[in-house]
């Protein structure tokens, strides 16, 4: 019972540290597929999380060059 314990500590001890060390490249893969469709107004913000960004007074523009769409359709119809 011991050995089975501390088999399931040390797995889900294992599980978090893999999952911390990946934070970064889950919140750049989910900006990634923001871009993709078409949400470029968004940003990695504190905590590692996607989140939109607004403009901060009714005057401003936003200007995004979205270099992700278009790789990946080039990508796609070289495929096809």
């Amino acid at each position: 019972m011991k050995k089975e314990n501390s088999l399931v500590e040390e797995t889900l001890k294992d599980f978090e540290r893999r999952a911390q060390e990946r934070k970064s490249y889950d919140s750049q893969w989910q900006l990634n597929m923001n871009f993709y469709m078409g949400n470029q107004y968004c940003d990695v913000g504190y905590g590692g999380f996607v989140q939109e960004v607004d403009k901060q007074y009714f005057w401003q523009e936003r200007e995004v060059f979205n270099h992700i769409a278009p790789i990946i359709d080039i990508r796609l119809s070289k495929l096809k």
